[in-house]
């Protein structure tokens, strides 16, 4: 998925339209009202239609229809990462600068934000699955 949305952030960065800038502002935006409101579920919502936005803006649609179906996989996994401690903040931090790097045209910074974007979430998924083993043993992390 890292890969996929890094190809998907270097094209935007390349090829989004004055259409594709406006609704990747319009879904910042909303995901920022989520992560202000620390509503990790209205979040999730937006964090998809965000992700979307520059699949959108890549128009390939090809890779589009290759995005969409791993992230319909992937679905309860991204769910249960928001939960873990500061990742929504973190989420949306990583986002402004993504954005910044697709609006400024720079592909190749795009696509490596993207892909650490979305590698990062294996680690915290990780620390999840940690926290909650230790939730059930009684032990405070």
């Amino acid at each position: 998925m890292a890969e996929l949305e890094g190809m998907a952030g270097s094209l935007a960065a390349r090829r989004h339209t004055d259409a594709d800038r406006t609704s990747l502002l319009a879904a910042h935006a909303k995901c920022e009202q989520s992560a202000r409101a620390d509503d990790t579920d209205t979040y999730y919502y937006d964090n998809e239609v965000f992700h979307q936005a520059i699949y959108a803006a890549s128009h390939s649609s090809f890779l589009i229809e290759q995005c969409l179906a791993l992230h319909r996989r992937l679905r309860p996994y991204h769910r249960l990462q928001l939960r873990v401690r500061n990742r929504m903040k973190t989420s949306f931090s990583e986002h402004a600068g993504i954005v910044e790097a697709i609006l400024a045209g720079e592909a190749d910074s795009a696509r490596s934000q993207l892909r650490q974007h979305i590698a990062v979430q294996g680690d915290r998924f990780s620390d999840l699955v940690a926290t909650l083993a230790a939730q059930q043993q009684g032990v405070s992390v």
